[in-house]
C-alpha cells in the first residue's frame, strides 16, 4: 500500500507546504534535496521503527528520509544504521536499527551522522530489520545535522 498515514502527510505538508512556520524555508537546501530524491516526508529512527514493528509493510515502495547514524556494513553493500541523531520525541533511540542495501562501497565512518533517503522494501529476511534500498544521503557537518535540516 502507497498511501501515507494522515499524521505523515501531515508531516509532509509541513515540511514541503508553502507558508509553513516549521522554520524550514521554502528555498532551503533540505527541502530541495527531499524533492531532488522525491522524497515523501521526514520520519525519526524511533517513529519510524515504531511504524514499521506495529505494520511491516507500512508506506512499502515510498522514498523517505531519516536522519541516522551510520553503524556499519554488515554485508557488500549492504549496512547497519542506528537512531539517535535527533532529540526527542520520534527519535530518541540510539538503539532504533535499520538496513539498507545497494549501498555505496566506503562512504561512511562509523558513528558519522547522515540524512538518508531511502525507498521502503519491508523487514530484511536475514537480520529481521527494517529494510531500505539507498537512494542518496547527505553527510552532515554537526552530530544533530541542524547543519543541514535548520
Amino acid at each position: 500500500m502507497k498511501r501515507a498515514s494522515i499524521g505523515l502527510a501531515i508531516c509532509l505538508a509541513g515540511l514541503l507546504g508553502a507558508g509553513q512556520s516549521d522554520g524550514v524555508s521554502a528555498d532551503s537546501p533540505f527541502r530541495s534535496w527531499m524533492l531532488k530524491f522525491n522524497a515523501t516526508y521526514m520520519i525519526g529512527m524511533a517513529t519510524y521503527q515504531a511504524k514499521f514493528q506495529a505494520n511491516p509493510s507500512f508506506d512499502k515502495g515510498l522514498i523517505i528520509v531519516v536522519p541516522v547514524k551510520f553503524d556499519r556494513m554488515a554485508a557488500e553493500n549492504v549496512a547497519i544504521f542506528r537512531g539517535g541523531v535527533l532529540h526527542g520525541v520520534g527519535d530518541n533511540s540510539p538503539n532504533a536499527q535499520m538496513v539498507v542495501s545497494n549501498m555505496p562501497a566506503e562512504q561512511f565512518t562509523a558513528g558519522e551522522s547522515v540524512v538518508l533517503a531511502f525507498k521502503i522494501l519491508g523487514v530484511h529476511s536475514e537480520y529481521g530489520l527494517p529494510h531500505g534500498e539507498f537512494v542518496a544521503a547527505h553527510h552532515c557537518t554537526r552530530p544533530d545535522c541542524l547543519d543541514f535540516l535548520g
